[in-house]
């Protein structure tokens, strides 16, 4: 018998403080939901006076840490996919929902300090709000489980 698909779970990631407090929640609830967990690298473009090999590029640092989780949820046995996408508009958003089909968000709780989409999460939310997706909040303040 063929089931349909659990869809996926999304969050958004920008290197931020509480982001790993963020991918721990949202590492539970694709465990709990059992689908995969979507990570969209979130990151400011290559600054255009930059030098090959004098700094590691701000999409680099997002993809490091994309494959660090990666390795971290498949040694607890779970999935885990993701792109890494230089300052994300609303469209391109909306089109890694779809694409991806992406069935919730988790995000840190909008407006506190700790929020993990402080500069690209209006633009997440515009996209959820366009396609009837809902939003996990994560409370920064809770302890991890």
């Amino acid at each position: 018998m063929n089931q349909a698909s659990p869809g996926k779970i999304l969050m958004l990631y920008d290197r931020a403080r509480s982001g790993e407090r963020l991918f721990l929640e949202a590492l539970r609830i694709a465990a709990e939901k059992h689908c995969v967990l979507y990570i969209v690298g979130a990151c400011e473009s290559a600054p255009k006076s930059s030098t090959p090999g004098w700094a590691p590029l701000p999409s680099d640092r997002v993809a490091d840490d994309l494959i660090n989780m990666s390795r971290m949820a498949q040694s607890h046995g779970l999935m885990i996919d993701g792109c890494v996408l230089a300052e994300p508009s609303a469209e391109q958003l909306r089109g890694v929902l779809q694409q991806q089909v992406i069935t919730r968000i988790v995000r840190m709780r909008p407006g506190s300090r700790e929020s993990v989409e402080q500069r690209w999460g209006r633009a997440l939310e515009q996209a959820a709000h366009a396609l009837g997706l809902p939003l996990v909040d994560v409370d920064p303040t809770a302890t991890a489980t």
